[in-house]
């Protein structure tokens, strides 16, 4: 039964003065921008493409600019102009966006679509959030054309796919009413921005005895990392024998480790003392420093328990110095040998490698103290990223309610 005030519909069950239809309906023209040759080089002319195009929104966090000509004026954004990424892989491509003077001035290439829409029909900033539903992200990944590396989605067939369409009242309700949390999103995602380049700044001060706390004054020491203490790499248990994956170790790979956040280890495997036995795998201490050194390379951790790594880890099981410490200082040198890795499929560093790094270090109690002013960055940092998420997940709920016309807004 469909309750009253609502009707069903080819795309569901929807208010009975909201309507269904194609894109083309709402848009007046449609147009892609210019084949400009661009670069890292700064003019006054930067220029948006694809990468810069996320789910809802435009990142300017890395812009490249024309450089061999000026631009054309009809390519230059405008505030509320919608783009959408008609190139990409077949899980990217589709991507929309919409354009919030970012920037003071900006221009858009031949890989982005700019809609104009009818004033009357459509609010460009709820064709946004409506073009971001995962309802129509999944109708574009079904009409996107090519190969399983490169996708395309074109006008022809983009025109055709129904949307849900309130009243026009009701469409710029609901934009504002979503606009709010973006800005608090927003707001987070800066600071959280900022809060990591000052821990980058921290560390390159601090982590190498550039800046030293107050009370600390004996020289540093230059070693190797293999005089750290024991290295041991890792192993994976055959996955033909199920009986060795339902023990109480933890087992974990690479993808099991964040960056930018050395106490937080993803552990969802568990192995046997007989898969132990029967594998390369070793058991490290808690505390040991986990290494990264293949498949995902710069990716460092302390471990919080026992716990046993894939091969894909080179690991430093130590007593005499502080765990964080060393894997701060390993984090940074790991991350320039990552740009350098060698292999084809699959890059590394070899454990020879790594063995042979040399280091600068102080004494346990600097090492400690150095360690501290890092953490508290870091807990400030993970507590910004728990709130972000909450954010965005209150976010997709709205949306989930609003765009369905579950919850009306007057």
């Amino acid at each position: 039964m469909v309750k009253e005030g609502y009707k069903q519909t080819e795309v569901g069950v929807i208010p009975v003065d909201w309507e269904i239809a194609q894109i083309k309906a709402v848009i007046a023209s449609y147009y892609t921008g210019g084949n400009y040759k661009n670069s890292d080089f700064i003019s006054p002319y930067p220029l948006i493409k694809m990468g810069n195009i996320q789910r809802g929104r435009i990142s300017v966090s890395k812009i490249e600019y024309i450089n061999d000509t000026a631009p054309n004026e009809k390519d230059r954004l405008k505030y509320g102009d919608v783009l959408l990424n008609t190139r990409n892989t077949p899980e990217l491509v589709g991507k929309v966006g919409i354009w919030k003077n970012e920037l003071p001035v900006a221009y858009f290439n031949s890989n982005l679509l700019k809609f104009i829409f009818n004033e009357d029909r459509a609010n460009p900033f709820f064709i946004n959030l409506i073009l971001n539903s995962p309802e129509i992200i999944s109708e574009m990944r079904n009409i996107a054309k090519g190969t399983t590396s490169v996708a395309a989605i074109y006008p022809q067939d983009l025109l055709k796919v129904l949307i849900k369409l309130p009243p026009i009242r009701e469409q710029e309700r609901i934009a504002e009413a979503l606009s709010d949390i973006d800005e608090l999103i927003s707001s987070l995602e800066k600071l959280i921005a900022k809060k990591k380049a000052i821990k980058q700044g921290a560390m390159q001060q601090l982590l190498t005895g550039k800046t030293r706390l107050p009370g600390f004054t004996k020289e540093w020491k230059k070693i190797q990392i293999s005089s750290l203490g024991r290295m041991v790499g890792g192993g994976t248990p055959s996955t033909q024998n199920t009986t060795w994956w339902n023990g109480q170790i933890p087992w974990i790979s690479s993808s099991d480790l964040f960056e930018s956040d050395i106490h937080k280890v993803n552990m969802t495997r568990f192995i046997t003392i007989e898969a132990i036995s029967n594998s390369a795998t070793v058991i490290c201490p808690p505390r040991t420093v986990l290494i990264v050194s293949r498949v995902g390379v710069g990716k460092v951790a302390v471990a919080p328990c026992e716990l046993c790594t894939s091969q894909d880890f080179t690991n430093i099981i130590m007593e005499n110095h502080c765990p964080e410490f060393i894997a701060y200082t390993i984090e940074t040198t790991m991350q320039e040998k990552a740009k350098k890795a060698q292999g084809t499929s699959i890059k590394g560093v070899t454990v020879d490698d790594i063995a042979a790094t040399e280091i600068i270090i102080p004494g346990r109690l600097e090492q400690e103290a150095i360690s501290n002013v890092l953490m508290e960055i870091d807990q400030t940092i993970v507590a910004l990223d728990q709130k972000l998420l909450k954010m965005c997940q209150i976010k997709t709920s709205m949306m989930q309610q609003l765009l369905t016309g579950k919850i009306r807004l007057s």
